[in-house]
């Protein structure tokens, strides 16, 4: 009786919320989750409850302003590629983070419905740190790989590659014997498990695609992130070890010409790797290996001109330059990204009135907007 009860008061709340959605941006995701509330309720109303735990609490300026950045740069990296797949919803979290969702229906149009969250770290009502939105685009790449066509292709370009490299090793380790064949075996799983079998790579192409639509301003957005580090060598499934992604960005840059800005991220990796335990250097470098970043950077680079994300050139850069005013109206988000880190890269003390005045602006006639 008492779990029953329990679920009959989840039911109510669920679906006040909902209601309140439905005459919202997120319409479309309301219907959807009422039509799971009104049709096999003791199924279904968990895991409404955590769709709708996911959700800002409030349709705020800083929602919408995160929407219109969101929708602006998607938009952007639409043209001829298809990026039209389901909705995507800014909302608040510790760190950034990506998750995708599939929402069943009972439509016999739509067997389901997929939302996307980008978690962005801000405190309500609190001015977003412009600065940190280079790592919006790279949670966005995330969005793009959750596309099966896209990883594939990236997949495709890159695996070919590594089954050389994993057939010269096997050819090179023909005449090993005992703990020596042991050894050399253990190695060359783990190079497959960690390069096929992980995210490795399609985290390392994240970085490079964000480092096409953002240039030096995820370099800097980078190196805030890692500067203080303690241990960039952590090898796990989910993500590269950093000193591992920075190599790749390093790589990445000097082929998209932003050499001038590599500098402290050279000399954070140097400083890394200067202090690698000896215990877990042997075992790194074999994991590293250099041509499997070039590779992989190379793939992700022609995943980027494939797909035709536009690429931020030091021409972009400089048109970016001569039109800093608070009251610009930014092409899309990736150019008001860009424009934070040129004003503060350039005079570090009037950023945060620069920040504060365009975030007004812009949010302020975005709001104006969605209300009409």
């Amino acid at each position: 009786m008492r779990r029953h009860r329990k679920s009959k008061h989840l039911n109510s709340s669920a679906q006040e919320r909902i209601e309140r959605l439905l005459d919202s941006p997120l319409h479309e995701l309301a219907v959807n989750l009422k039509s799971l509330t009104d049709v096999d309720y003791e199924q279904n109303i968990e895991f409404v409850t955590k769709v709708l735990e996911r959700l800002p609490e409030e349709l705020n300026r800083n929602f919408y302003f995160n929407a219109w950045i969101i929708q602006s740069i998607v938009q952007s990296w639409s043209d001829n590629s298809s990026l039209n797949s389901g909705m995507i919803i800014p909302t608040h979290y510790d760190e950034w983070a990506y998750e995708r969702i599939t929402i069943p229906t009972i439509s016999p149009v739509n067997s389901s419905f997929t939302v996307s969250f980008i978690y962005i770290p801000f405190e309500v009502n609190e001015i977003p740190s412009l600065l940190d939105y280079p790592w919006l685009c790279h949670e966005l790449g995330h969005y793009l790989f959750s596309l099966p066509e896209h990883k594939q292709m990236l997949i495709g370009k890159f695996h070919p590659y590594l089954e050389e490299v994993i057939s010269s090793l096997k050819k090179m380790s023909i005449s090993d014997r005992g703990l020596a064949k042991i050894r050399s075996q253990a190695t060359i799983d783990e190079i497959d498990n960690s390069w096929k079998q992980s995210k490795w790579v399609e985290e390392l192409a994240i970085d490079v695609i964000t480092l096409w639509a953002c240039g030096p301003a995820y370099l800097a957005a980078f190196e805030d992130a890692h500067e203080d580090l303690e241990n960039p060598f952590v090898i796990e499934p989910s993500h590269p070890p950093v000193e591992l992604r920075t190599r790749a960005l390093l790589h990445a840059a000097q082929k998209l010409s932003w050499d001038k800005h590599l500098k402290e991220l050279e000399r954070m990796r140097q400083s890394w790797y200067k202090k690698i335990p000896s215990s877990v250097r042997n075992k790194y470098e074999s994991l590293r290996n250099l041509d499997l970043v070039t590779q992989c950077v190379a793939a992700a680079l022609n995943f980027c001109e494939s797909v035709r994300i536009p690429c931020l050139t030091m021409d972009d850069l400089n048109k970016i330059r001569m039109n800093l005013q608070p009251v610009n109206d930014f092409a899309n988000g990736v150019e008001l990204i860009v424009a934070a880190w040129l004003v503060y890269n350039e005079n570090a003390v009037r950023y945060d009135e620069w920040e504060k005045t365009t975030f007004d602006k812009l949010s302020g006639d975005i709001f104006e907007a969605s209300a009409k």
